[in-house]
Order: structure tokens, then C-alpha cells, then sequence
């Protein structure tokens, strides 16, 4: 069964490893359009790394959850919800960046810089 699954870890893993692994290196920049303050741009980098990690975890969690519940099933349906789960892991990574953006902004309000949402 985990021959099927093992995908199903990988982006999990990279996200907690990665969460992890930015509160580590210092030199990474939070990418913003405009410039941020240091204690802004410490606070985004916080609060980035910690949405990450916990984040991969939970969709580790999500995943073994699924396959356990799937595992007396034939091969292809678990291979169809390996790639669905794949999928939907690959799209909730953008649900990073609004948290950082909620947490700058209920910090520090409107005396931000206008970002990427303002532009369009």
C-alpha cells in the first residue's frame, strides 16, 4: 500500500521541511513588491515558516488518514486518490501567502505598503 502512496508525502514533507528549514536560513527573503520594515519583514518570515510547517502537517495528516481509510480497495481507485490528494496538497500552498498578509496586516494596518493586491 505505501508503494501507492508514497507520492501522496512528498509535498507535505518539502512543506514542513521547508517551514522548518526558512527559520534556519536567514539570507531567504520574504519576496513582497515593496520594501518592509525589518520587524515587518521578521513577523512575515515568522509567520511564513510557521504556516508552512504546520500546514505540511496537517496535509500529511490528511493524506495518511485517507489512504488508511482506503486501503481494502483495488489499486487503481487508491492511485486516483493518491493523484487527487496530490493535487489538492499542490493547490493549498497558496494559502500561505494570504495568512502572511492577514497577520502583517492586523499587526501593523494601513501603514503598509500597497502589495500585489492593490495593483490589479
Amino acid at each position: 500500500m505505501f508503494w501507492i502512496w508514497w507520492p501522496g508525502f512528498v509535498v507535505p514533507a518539502c512543506m514542513a521541511l521547508g517551514g522548518l528549514g526558512w527559520k534556519c536560513i536567514k539570507r531567504l527573503p520574504y519576496r513582497r513588491k515593496e520594501g518592509l520594515t525589518p520587524e515587518q519583514l521578521h513577523l512575515a518570515r515568522e509567520t511564513f515558516s510557521r504556516t508552512l510547517w504546520q500546514l505540511g502537517l496537517a496535509l500529511a495528516a490528511l493524506t495518511f488518514m485517507v489512504m488508511r481509510s482506503v486501503r481494502l480497495m483495488n489499486v487503481l481507485p487508491q492511485e486516483l486518490m493518491t493523484a487527487a490528494a496530490i493535487v489538492l496538497q499542490i493547490l493549498s500552498t497558496k494559502l500561505v501567502e494570504p495568512a502572511v498578509q492577514r497577520a502583517l496586516r492586523e499587526n501593523y494596518g494601513d501603514a503598509l505598503p500597497n502589495g500585489k493586491e492593490d495593483d490589479k
